[in-house]
């Protein structure tokens, strides 16, 4: 049974209706007025001074926020050239507008900021109880405004509102309130580029950072300092602030040292670190103390002093200013290090080749043995000539490179200058220790390096250590000897047979191939293969693997020096003198 109601008891009943009731809810939305103002008619609070930007400029920026989307309740207010001097925002119930002075010579402060949000519980939920967090320390009262008190309460119509409005001078930039605010005002409402109903804000943002960066004095090439207003405070304006971004202790000492003796740039304050620092003891302190190392100093302090004075107001580097401490740094290491090596060297043999040891880099570990030997053996003149034909090789090497990225690959970041650093010397130092430590283990505890090396050419001194040390890592072992147990000399080529696995491995490195590896070893000692060596005029030519099937005898392969390829004629001839070698050898066993 079914009744048709009237309108009017249709009505009376309609909250038992779940269709009618739901037509009725959507019409009275309908027909429900949107406030034209939902997040706030915020121009009467003064977010933005009104001689920056017009008030019709910002109420027409509230209106439009008040409008958008979530992702575009932001406006960024330009200048006729295009750009960014002031940005407001709505997030997440607070108003936020930055902005700064438009003449960028008003000392009075950098930037102002403004925050604003409605008196209700909603609002003070979103609120952590800090504003304008301080970048040095933390805690409550590290903030600028540490809690709601500090704000001022603003009545509009019928709501209730916390303002506050901020210069930041550069009183508060000593302070220690550095932080780029206008991206997150209390840690709760941040502006990031990644999401998607901030990225504009954050684009935005970003313009006007750019801008306000522009103003500010900073320096370049501060590596391990993020704070872009140091520049601007006392303590960061200083010759001592850029020569602590080479993040190397002035002069040794570390920083409780340095708050302890405090800093003087002058020539005795770093003549006095340089001895007393525990960094270099090795270095002459009679070097360090002579009146050529005090010109040095003293013309280190007078160049960093220049380059300071005549750095560029707004943007410099603190890398020139650097240079002439970190050169000077340089050369004192490398000195403590040669002093390391040679104890007994000269004073005035050091001082000849500062430009030498500047531009190089070598490092002495305390390895007792080698070091020993290397001062029994080594003159002070030839080590020196060495390193000398090092730096000059690699200079070359340098100039010749036709790459800017690879050629400045070899410029010390600090100096400016050419940094080579040579370390096939560390190498020896391993390797000379290890064959010495070896020897001296042996019964005829002898610390001598046998054979010892006829001439100091480094990179002979170099390969001689990598023998004798793989000789010590790599056991010896005879090889069978069946073909050619003694050489057989024919038309200008010398064939034989290695006699143990150190002749297989140093022909090896003579001829540039791995015939002295394992697998070639096993090989020959398995009866798989013979390997016949042959050398023309003295020196390693060709390497011969041989293998024998069904009384035949067949070549698998020939090398030259460095695994390089024979043609046809080069084939033939050593072919030709391996075949009278046999012939020869068959005689011998006839």
């Amino acid at each position: 049974m079914q009744f048709q109601l009237p309108v009017n008891l249709r009505q009376e009943v309609i909250k038992y209706d779940p269709t009618l009731k739901k037509l009725e809810t959507e019409t009275t939305k309908t027909q429900r007025k949107k406030p034209a103002y939902p997040l706030g008619n915020v121009i009467s609070l003064g977010l933005i001074p009104e001689d920056i930007v017009k008030l019709s400029d910002q109420q027409l920026a509230i209106d439009t926020i008040n409008k958008a989307s979530v992702d575009s309740r932001f406006h960024a207010f330009h200048k006729v050239t295009g750009e960014v001097f002031a940005v407001i925002y709505h997030m997440k119930h607070f108003w936020v507008a930055v902005w700064m002075p438009r003449n960028k010579d008003d000392e009075e402060y950098w930037y102002g900021i403004s925050v604003a949000f409605k008196d209700n519980a909603t609002a003070r939920k979103q609120f952590t109880g800090k504003l304008f967090h301080n970048a040095r320390y933390s805690g409550h009262n590290s903030a600028f405004i540490p809690d709601i008190s500090y704000m001022r309460s603003v009545r509009v119509g019928r709501t209730d509102w916390c303002v506050t409005t901020q210069f930041i001078t550069q009183e508060h930039i000593n302070d220690g309130y550095t932080r780029t605010y206008w991206f997150d005002v209390d840690n709760n409402h941040p502006i990031q580029s990644y999401r998607n109903n901030t990225g504009s804000a954050h684009r935005a943002l970003t313009s006007f950072t750019e801008q306000l960066n522009a103003r500010i004095p900073a320096w370049e090439d501060t590596r391990y300092t993020w704070n872009g207003w140091a520049r601007t405070t006392p303590e960061g304006n200083t010759i001592k602030f850029c020569l602590q971004q080479m993040r190397q202790s002035l002069v040794g000492c570390d920083e409780d040292q340095q708050q302890k003796l405090g800093f003087e740039h002058t020539t005795n304050w770093y003549i006095e670190r340089f001895i007393n620092t525990r960094l270099y003891p090795r270095i002459s302190r009679d070097l360090l103390k002579s009146k050529w190392f005090r010109n040095k100093v003293n013309m280190m302090c007078t160049k960093t002093s220049a380059a300071f004075n005549s750095a560029d107001p707004i943007r410099a580097s603190v890398k020139p200013i650097c240079q002439p401490v970190a050169e000077l740094l340089h050369f004192v290491e490398s000195a403590d290090h040669l002093y390391t090596l040679y104890p007994d060297i000269n004073d005035d043999l050091v001082k000849s080749r500062y430009d030498l040891l500047v531009e190089t880099e070598f490092r002495v570990n305390q390895k007792d043995l080698a070091l020993l030997w290397i001062q029994n053996n080594l003159s002070h003149d030839s080590f020196l000539n060495m390193l000398a034909k090092f730096h000059e090789y690699k200079q070359r090497e340098a100039e010749e490179e036709t790459s800017d990225y690879r050629r400045n690959w070899n410029m010390h970041d600090w100096t400016g200058l050419y940094s080579f650093f040579w370390r096939d010397f560390d190498d020896i130092l391993s390797m000379l220790n290890q064959v010495l430590t070896y020897n001296n283990t042996k019964q005829d505890a002898s610390k001598q390096l046998n054979p010892q090396p006829k001439r100091w050419r480094f990179q002979e001194w170099h390969d001689h250590l990598m023998a004798e040390t793989w000789k010590i890592q790599n056991p010896n072992h005879d090889l069978p000897q069946k073909l050619f147990p003694q050489p057989i000399s024919t038309d200008g080529h010398t064939f034989f047979q290695p006699i143990d696995t150190h002749q297989l491995a140093h022909w090896g490195r003579a001829a540039h191939n791995c015939v002295g590896s394992s697998n070639y070893v096993e090989g020959i000692k398995k009866y798989k293969f013979m390997i016949v060596l042959c050398m023309i005029g003295g020196k390693p030519r060709y390497t011969v693997q041989l293998k024998v099937d069904n009384g035949m005898m067949h070549v698998s392969q020939i090398a030259d020096v460095g695994n390089k390829r024979l043609d046809d004629q080069e084939r033939s001839a050593v072919e030709q003198a391996f075949s009278v070698a046999l012939q020869q050898r068959e005689t011998q066993l006839s």
